[in-house]
């Protein structure tokens, strides 16, 4: 636009509506919206010229982007934008025409399966309905922490103090007769199936992950979606990008494709060819076996994509980026590039804005992590592993543009809001396989936000001629992974004979192992964590041995006494743990059972001194117990109860630790709220609240004591320090101002 008028550019537009190619021109429109906000001066045009533009986005149907001009209005575009605004408890908001569309189905009562864009404002359709509505009993299911999280966040303030129950963990006693939002992950909700016997609003959120491929997960959000729709007066389930669905127990629900509405446009390119080369490719030789101390061995197309991801990214290293990579060790690897790229070319100045979070982990981690040289720098990381108060920090910090830069996993594109100009992908593949057009679409929808960003970039690496206009199906296979009985449930009818014969194998071998009785009770309590095939591996070992032996094996495990000694726990492990370090796990587990005392950064230091791991490793190992160790003896102790009956081992507490990675339990949990166990520990120190490792009471208690006591606690942090950063940050997600 070297000329700029601006009625006649909203003349084209007009053409493009009387000819009605709305999706064009509503891509028109968010260009010269873009461009207005970057270049021109709108209160300098001439009203009439301003008012005809005004009116072209009410046409268009993003009245949220009338926002800032609805004064200069025409009468009827004020009359749709009011239309369109309702109350969502603290404030008006303005939807969109297909947000009110897919509202009023809901507000119909019918069953809804949307799926539109990211960005699309999915979110406020779920707020404005409980607004509207107000559902006794919803459920609102999430497939991750992170997004478990900043649901809660959003929740919380804007219906906490309008007599809803937030619980989002689990809880020993659920009192239906209040107003209750139960915000969980599958697993989570998983316990619940029996147990919360009446919903009046059903959501899942991310709901493509029902086809996912880690059958353990999808088998059991299959089960969860089965079971509460059932029990349901509604359901709304929500996926991006998917324009039809084959799934044998959701037919009875609107199926709403609003795909080809979008609120921001995404440029795609491939980065093929430099334009203006910043750094050779010698340089970045250089830089990429500096990187690689260890010299592992990389593929050389590594160099060539570095050589095009460095020269790109300069030209746009002020704006919002993310790169996004598959593997853990990616990370590692890009984010070292970059910063002797920053050392050693660009002479670029330490920021200033993240001084204090990287004093904060020097202190309470390591000063030897490439995060803190990375923030040193403007850039962050985002995985599943590193703690949940680190990884919420870096995104509250990078949408305030203090980090400017993230490099992350596919941890951050499961629904996680984040205010992204640009995003570089570097994997392409997953599992030596090229990532579906599907996940390319969710991974590159997180970069343009609505009435943050009108206009945002993707940049591919690789796959040079990859079609991502391909429309996706979501095909759902029924996955029994984790099923033991179908017999008396709703699932009998959507499984094949070969499934239900090889439940029903898996039933008679454990019923002549255990007694039907005995089994019939664990199936009805829920609360085995493995699938068929390690539970009955289990079970195997536990009956394998005599009662002396098997008593003698576990009964360290209710005193202290495994703690002494790395075998005992080595020859549980080497019976069900592959592609593992059994010596190293044991190890681990055994230095971080004084972690509340010790303290995480003495801890690390340990656990380094000894080689067992460095921080780099610290948290896929600290997952590892909290996840797949806690599992293993979860249903040890679960089978070993039916078996041993009245002789059967005390291991709850063992159990409850590994869950919690020794902390106290609660303290753990405050850790999915953004409060550092740190920051729980100094409180505890003080008496103000004292947290149990045999804490009965659930969470919520916990958070009323944080209420009542707030006043006390924010006097044990000094105002200038990140510890009262994060102290804010945790208050600020329950409604609470300091």
């Amino acid at each position: 636009m070297s000329e700029f008028d601006l009625f006649d550019e909203c003349k084209k537009i007009n053409s493009l509506f009387n000819e009605e190619k709305e999706e064009e021109a509503r891509e028109a429109l968010i260009n010269l919206l873009d461009y207005i906000r970057n270049n021109i001066d709108i209160e300098l045009q001439p009203l009439s010229h301003r008012q005809f533009f005004y009116h072209l986005i009410r046409m268009s149907g993003l009245y949220p982007y009338l926002d800032k001009y609805i004064e200069d209005a025409i009468f009827e575009d004020k009359l749709v934008y009011n239309f369109f605004s309702i109350s969502d408890n603290k404030k008006s908001i303005v939807l969109h025409r297909e947000q009110l569309r897919v509202l009023n189905v809901l507000l119909s009562g019918q069953n809804v399966l949307l799926s539109a864009p990211t960005s699309f404002g999915k979110s406020y359709i779920i707020d404005s309905l409980i607004s509207i509505k107000k559902p006794k009993n919803i459920l609102i299911i999430v497939p991750t922490i992170a997004l478990l999280d900043e649901t809660r966040r959003r929740i919380y303030k804007k219906f906490n103090k309008y007599n809803y129950n937030i619980i989002v963990a689990p809880e020993k006693e659920i009192d239906s007769s209040c107003n209750n939002i139960f915000i969980f992950t599958q697993e989570r909700a998983f316990l619940y199936i029996n147990k919360i016997l009446k919903l009046d609003l059903f959501i899942v959120d991310e709901f493509y992950k029902i086809g996912d491929e880690d059958k353990m997960r999808s088998s059991i959000l299959q089960q969860v979606v089965i079971y509460f729709k059932s029990i349901s007066k509604q359901s709304y389930f929500i996926c991006p990008n998917v324009h039809k669905i084959e799934c044998s127990f959701i037919k009875d629900i609107k199926f709403i494709n609003l795909n080809n509405f979008k609120t921001v446009i995404n440029n795609e390119e491939y980065i093929d060819k430099i334009d203006k080369e910043f750094i050779d490719k010698d340089k970045v030789l250089l830089l990429f076996y500096k990187s690689n101390p260890y010299n592992i061995e990389y593929p050389e197309s590594y160099i060539d994509k570095f050589y095009r991801l460095l020269n790109k990214y300069i030209k746009i290293k002020d704006e919002q980026n993310l790169i996004y990579v598959y593997k853990l060790a990616d990370i590692k690897l890009i984010l070292t590039v970059l910063l002797l790229l920053y050392k050693d070319y660009l002479k670029i100045n330490i920021n200033s804005e993240t001084s204090k979070i990287i004093e904060w982990i020097s202190k309470n981690y390591t000063e030897n992590w490439f995060l803190i040289e990375g923030l040193k720098y403007g850039i962050g990381i985002h995985n599943g592993k590193i703690h949940r108060f680190l990884a919420q920090i870096q995104i509250e910090l990078f949408n305030q543009k203090k980090i400017k830069t993230i490099v992350a996993t596919s941890s951050i594109i499961e629904g996680v809001n984040t205010e992204i100009q640009n995003v570089f992908l570097w994997s392409m593949k997953e599992n030596k396989k090229r990532i579906s057009v599907f996940k390319y679409k969710n991974i590159i929808g997180r970069a343009g936000r609505m009435n943050k960003y009108f206009k945002s970039n993707a940049y591919r690496l690789s796959y040079s001629k990859f079609n991502s206009t391909k429309t996706e199906t979501l095909k759902v296979d029924i996955n029994t992974e984790n099923i033991l009985d179908y017999s008396d449930t709703l699932f009998d009818k959507y499984l094949s004979d070969d499934d239900k014969k090889n439940i029903d194998n898996f039933r008679e071998d454990i019923i002549n192992k255990i007694g039907e009785t005995e089994f019939n009770d664990i199936v009805k309590q829920n609360i085995t964590k493995n699938n068929r095939n390690d539970i009955l591996n289990i079970v195997d070992n536990l009956c394998n041995i005599n009662t002396y032996e098997l008593k003698k094996e576990l009964s360290v495990f209710c005193t202290n006494e495994w703690m002494n000694k790395t075998e005992y726990l080595e020859n549980i492990l080497c019976k069900y743990v592959k592609d593992e370090d059994v010596n190293k796990i044991s190890q681990f587990i055994i230095v971080i059972s004084d972690i509340w005392g010790k303290g995480l950064k003495n801890t690390l230091s340990i656990l380094t001194k000894l080689k067992i791991v460095n921080v780099d490793d610290y948290f896929k190992f600290e997952n590892l117990v909290s996840y797949k160790i806690y599992n293993i003896f979860s249903d040890i102790d679960t089978f070993q109860k039916k078996i041993l009956l009245e002789e059967a081992i005390d291991m709850s507490s063992f159990i409850n630790n590994l869950q919690n990675v020794f902390l106290p339990p609660h303290v753990y949990t405050l850790e999915e709220f953004g409060l550092p166990r740190m920051l729980s520990k100094t409180i505890d120190e003080s008496g103000i609240i004292k947290f149990n490792f045999d804490e009965k009471d659930g969470i919520n208690k916990t958070l009323n004591k944080f209420i009542e006591k707030k006043d006390d606690i924010i006097k044990l942090f000094d105002v200038n320090s990140f510890d009262y950063y994060f102290l804010q940050y945790f208050y600020d997600g329950i409604d609470i101002k300091i």
